[in-house]
């Protein structure tokens, strides 16, 4: 069961818990789903609760459908028994962060295929079509304009072909490849270095951080808690690396404000916001307001992105093709002229 169902998992567990239905005979109801992944997951979740584990710690053993955080507050609806809030919240985040993976994926799929097509028939003409059409030029007893013998250079160029059907591939690829290191090593750097789009990413994830350090404290976690299950649960390493330093500096007896302050890769607008929200007693508030407003500012950018990708795209295939053009048509033209 992946994200997708999992969000619909806890959506329909709440829905039944707070209809009054028990925790064991609603994941025995949902075990009798079309969805095989879902009924799966709640037989197995059903057979564990049988067995006398909770369902935060069932649900650990799911981890492709219910992340680390999406566990914590199950958690903390077991201890408050509050499960039925928790899980509709819970459901509500997972479909937050699914529209986000979406729209990103989206963005970015569009001009992968696009460009990897466009270098595939670059190849092409390249490799075989252009060879086979200039050497009837090459016949003739006449010098060839820049272009055309450029253009030829490059078409009996085998290295300069391999590099585009590779630089092709790779771009049809890059979105469909697993969790092999390359592949993780190259999403890595397109995701959160790359000029643009790693700014929005950086700017996705401190929404979501924000939006997520609101829920959690809202419903019961504290602020140490919080930071922790949002670590594991953050795709940007650097971000997670920065949680990670101010866990350890808690442990060393620095109050959360001091290690929060010490880390300058943290942008001043979240710190000020957590240290007004603890001065003021309305953290969670705050942090909602922020995360808000920050998910505004990368759609603003991820529209930006999206708009200048389209833009470059046209350029490169408008230059490139026609240059082709040129070089195939500027001989016409000398021929002609050598034979008036």
């Amino acid at each position: 069961m992946g994200r997708v169902e999992g969000r619909l998992f806890t959506l329909q567990l709440s829905v039944l818990l707070s209809s009054g239905v028990p925790i064991l005979p609603g994941l025995h109801a949902m075990a009798k789903s079309d969805s095989p992944g879902m009924s799966h997951s709640a037989d197995f979740l059903a057979q564990r609760l049988a067995g006398g584990q909770p369902l935060s710690q069932a649900m650990k053993s799911l981890p492709d459908a219910f992340d680390p955080a999406t566990v914590g507050l199950v958690k903390v609806g077991e201890a408050t028994g509050k499960l039925h809030v928790v899980l509709a919240e819970a459901s509500k985040r997972d479909e937050r962060l699914l529209q986000s993976a979406q729209k990103l994926q989206a963005a970015l799929l569009y001009p992968a295929v696009v460009m990897g097509v466009a270098l595939l028939m670059l190849a092409f003409m390249a490799g075989y079509l252009l060879p086979r059409f200039l050497v009837v030029f090459e016949s003739f007893d006449l010098e060839m304009p820049l272009a055309t013998r450029l253009v030829m250079g490059l078409g009996h160029s085998r290295p300069f072909t391999w590099m585009l059907l590779a630089l092709g591939v790779t771009g049809l690829l890059i979105p469909m490849m697993g969790n092999h290191p390359r592949a993780v090593a190259a999403r890595s750097y397109l995701l959160f270095d790359s000029p643009f789009l790693g700014f929005y990413n950086r700017t996705t994830m401190l929404s979501d951080l924000c939006l997520d350090l609101s829920l959690m404290l809202t419903v019961g976690l504290s602020l140490t808690e919080s930071l922790a299950l949002c670590r594991v649960s953050l795709k940007d390493p650097r971000l997670a690396e920065v949680l990670r330093l101010i866990q350890e500096r808690i442990k060393e007896g620095q109050s959360f404000l001091e290690a929060l302050a010490s880390q300058d890769r943290l942008p001043g607008v979240f710190v000020s916001t957590i240290k007004a929200g603890a001065d003021s007693g309305r953290l969670p508030g705050l942090l909602s307001c922020l995360g808000r407003l920050l998910a505004e500012e990368a759609d603003f950018q991820r529209d930006r992105l999206t708009t200048l990708l389209e833009v470059a795209m046209l350029a490169f295939m408008g230059v490139v093709v026609g240059f082709i053009l040129l070089a195939c048509f500027l001989p016409i033209f000398t021929v002609i002229g050598s034979q008036l």
